[in-house]
């Protein structure tokens, strides 16, 4: 069926030039404040299922976050998000 490669670009940060995109990779701009992970599954799957496959194998989404500082007992905010990758191989089972 072929590979899975979905960038997802939370609304706020979106350009123009950030929304053009390769061949093979499709682009969503969500509206949300946060972005939840069903939410990613689930664009996941509706592009799978667009290419005619029924299940996603090595299934994998890296969160991309601005380059910032924080100390060992800091995390990122939600807004530090630049992008999500959704990574995976579309396959049709039997």
């Amino acid at each position: 069926m072929g590979e899975l490669h979905i960038i997802v670009i939370p609304a706020k940060i979106v350009t123009k030039k950030e929304y053009t995109g390769h061949q093979d990779t499709f682009y969503y701009v969500v509206e949300n404040e946060a972005i939840d992970f069903n939410e990613l599954v689930s664009i996941a799957v509706t592009e799978a299922k667009s290419k005619g496959a029924d299940a996603i194998v090595n299934f994998e989404i890296t969160v991309n976050y601005r380059p910032t500082t924080y100390t060992s007992y800091s995390s990122p905010l939600p807004d530090d998000v630049i992008n999500y990758k959704i990574k995976g191989f579309c396959i049709k089972r039997k």
